[in-house]
């Protein structure tokens, strides 16, 4: 019984040394969130399930990123289509929706064909609210391309998507310019023609991951 009664002190001095020690463990991060927005292809038309394997869900899912998807088939910088207006008319909603994603993707452009003095002028516009509503947030922007593109495809565009991230300090991929769009995406595609079938988005996956990940140093 004597030895007990300096056994407990030192039990209980352990005791307190590990609970201190158990405080100062790291915290496990919570998972990241994003907001994607974009078209018909950041939504995964054509796919057998987009909500799967569409180019935001599955990019997303190997980030490790929680999904707040804004995207409207036909719709750009500049473009509306009948399934929803482009993007500057959309982000109030987004920030109702969303208010501090870590990331946030902007991925468009394919449907905007119009004047580069419009096109550049709405896409400095929308930039400069993206970058005032989410000021803490981590901005990548994705330069437009389709399965069926040529290396010299929406150039004009393209230059301005670069100079405006550029302006902003924001991560920029340019899919077309790091050339894994070819002949053997063209034959990717859907019924349609145009959108990727779900092979081709797990195509794009396999690119568009290790890209993000590299623009943004998530490696």
């Amino acid at each position: 019984m004597r030895h007990l009664r300096y056994l407990v002190p030192v039990l209980l001095a352990l005791i307190l040394a590990g609970t201190a020690n158990a405080s100062r463990l790291p915290v496990p991060a919570s998972t990241p969130s994003a907001l994607w927005v974009g078209d018909s292809y950041t939504m995964g038309v054509g796919a057998a399930k987009p909500w799967i394997s569409g180019e935001s869900y599955a990019v997303s899912r190997a980030l490790g990123w929680k999904l707040t998807l804004d995207a409207a088939g036909g719709t750009g910088f500049v473009a509306p289509s009948r399934y929803g207006p482009p993007f500057w008319k959309r982000l109030p909603s987004d920030v109702a929706r969303i208010r501090h994603p870590d990331f946030v993707v902007i991925d468009g452009g394919r449907n905007d064909h119009g004047d580069s003095t419009t096109e550049r002028r709405a896409v400095s516009s929308y930039f400069n609210a993206v970058a005032r509503d989410f000021p803490g947030s981590r901005v990548l922007v994705i330069a437009p391309w389709i399965m069926r593109s040529h290396s010299g495809d929406y150039s004009a565009t393209r230059a301005i998507l670069a100079e405006q991230a550029a302006s902003h300090g924001w991560a920029y991929i340019d899919p077309l310019a790091m050339g894994w769009i070819g002949p053997v995406t063209a034959g990717l595609v859907c019924a349609d023609g145009v959108h990727p079938s779900s092979a081709g988005y797990a195509y794009a996956e396999q690119y568009l991951v290790p890209a993000i990940a590299a623009a943004l140093s998530l490696q």
